[in-house]
């Protein structure tokens, strides 16, 4: 690997030659005008797929064999990419764009960023603020070094095809700059109900503050949880309890409170389609009426209950089935009310039917691929310890698949695995705190929900994170 202090380096000068070039642009705009000297100076290399908000390119152009920067204009899904482009999105914007090689970058709101290089060979995209999603493809997998992503502070190198990562760059006040890429639309100051300690594949929220979740991030009431195919989450609540979303589902988190002044604690969840494994915690321990399941069949009450429910296809066509591993539930429709003992199974097929109850499991409960919540041994109070944690100023990367290399510019290389993260501090030096930090984690999601159903498998492996159970 070349020397990471030249490298650095030699991007700080292509800045300032991006500079040069729109002064040179200046002396030379009439030239412009003349079409036969003026043409794109490299081939399509990408497309647009996707834009919420405003999204623009300032396009590199050739004129009489100089290379300078042209006009700007407002990116369209459709609208075609080529080297040496300037990309940049607006306050609460979102850009995506799609390359010839199969990979994907996503650009966060108030993003700039240049394409220096991509050919079959190699691809070099430089981020001059703000901060993007690479999803990287086939150049990443011909050999190290030849997808790299370049900051003011550092180099990151892609180490295999497929992996999926995040790089974020801020200049002083971390969190300031935070607030204001999150625009409107995201509030931090709300209280965290419940952090994610197990996930496999890609698990997003749907709805309010659209992200992606991954290992350690925080959920909120009201919203809503959907999983791809192959995939789960299991989240951690502040009273204890536990809920693991299975694979192709939707969960939402009706009405959660604890602990709040003046009002009382609730827990109201509703299945919309799928499954979901239940431990209950303090709410319903205190006080069992605080605790409701909604599904579109029947409505779920519980005793001291470790649980399970899934729908059969569609909730609302097909029914649920249920299973209690401790404890007992209660089931009301519009037919009657219904308990299920520890180690029954029961099936309510509409609004209208009765519960069947067996001791042999439904087909539903087939190929479930999450671990129940018992395999995350952890420790609520520490989870949810408050604590001021400073973000430093510099680039910031998290994976969320494969590998990548970070590289600051003293010439340390740090190779990151998934679900970990590093950051490069203005010092150059390279430092791997022990999560992500909430810089990275609050972003609007990079996945339009109707990807959701095809997305690829983030990870072959369960990740849990937490100490010893208690709390």
């Amino acid at each position: 690997m070349k020397n990471l202090q030249q490298q650095v380096a030699t991007r700080k000068t292509t800045i300032n030659k991006s500079w040069h070039r729109c002064l040179v642009a200046s002396g030379f705009i009439f030239l412009t005008l003349l079409a036969p000297f003026a043409y794109a100076q490299n081939s399509v290399i990408g497309k647009v797929v996707y834009v919420d908000g405003e999204g623009t390119v300032q396009e590199s152009i050739t004129v009489q064999g100089a290379s300078m920067l042209g006009g700007q204009k407002t990116l369209k899904p459709g609208d075609e990419i080529s080297s040496h482009d300037m990309l940049k999105t607006l306050e609460a914007s979102i850009l995506k764009v799609l390359f010839v090689d199969g990979a994907e970058i996503t650009l966060r709101p108030n993003t700039s960023i240049s394409i220096e290089k991509y050919s079959q060979k190699e691809a070099e995209i430089e981020i001059t603020k703000g901060g993007i999603r690479c999803l990287t493809g086939v150049i990443a997998k011909q050999g190290p070094e030849l997808y790299r992503v370049v900051t003011p502070d550092g180099v990151v190198t892609a180490r295999k095809k497929g992996a999926d990562f995040s790089v974020r760059i801020c200049g002083k006040d971390c969190d300031e700059e935070n607030k204001k890429m999150a625009g409107p639309k995201m509030k931090t100051n709300l209280p965290v109900i419940a952090k994610v300690v197990a996930i496999k594949g890609e698990v997003i929220v749907s709805n309010k503050y659209k992200r992606r979740l991954g290992l350690g991030y925080s959920v909120y009431s009201t919203e809503q949880l959907v999983s791809s195919k192959n995939s789960f989450a299991q989240l951690q609540f502040v009273d204890g309890s536990s809920v693991t979303v299975q694979a192709k589902s939707e969960f939402t988190l009706t009405d959660y409170k604890y602990n709040e002044t003046g009002k009382k604690d609730v827990s109201v969840f509703e299945l919309v389609e799928g499954g979901l494994h239940i431990v209950t915690g303090s709410i319903a321990k205190n006080r069992q009426k605080a605790f409701k399941l909604n599904t579109a069949v029947a409505t779920i009450g519980v005793s001291g209950t470790d649980f399970t429910v899934n729908c059969v296809g569609n909730c609302d066509a097909g029914g649920i089935v249920s299973h209690v591993i401790e404890g007992s539930i209660n089931l009301g429709n519009e037919n009657g009310s219904y308990s299920l003992e520890s180690g029954f199974y029961g099936d309510i097929s509409s609004q209208q039917s009765s519960q069947k109850v067996t001791t042999t499991a439904p087909v539903a409960f087939d190929n479930n691929i999450a671990p129940p919540p018992s395999k995350a041994r952890v420790n609520t109070k520490s989870l949810f310890a408050s604590g001021v944690k400073t973000v430093e100023p510099g680039t910031h990367v998290s994976v969320k698949e494969g590998q990548v290399e970070v590289a600051g510019s003293t010439g340390e290389a740090v190779v990151v695995v998934a679900n970990l993260s590093v950051a490069v501090g203005k010092s150059g030096t390279v430092t791997s705190p022990a999560s992500a930090s909430d810089f990275q984690k609050m972003y609007p999601v990079f996945i339009r929900p109707s990807e959701v159903a095809d997305a690829p498998v983030a990870t072959k492996n369960t990740i849990i994170i937490g100490g010893s159970s208690g709390g």
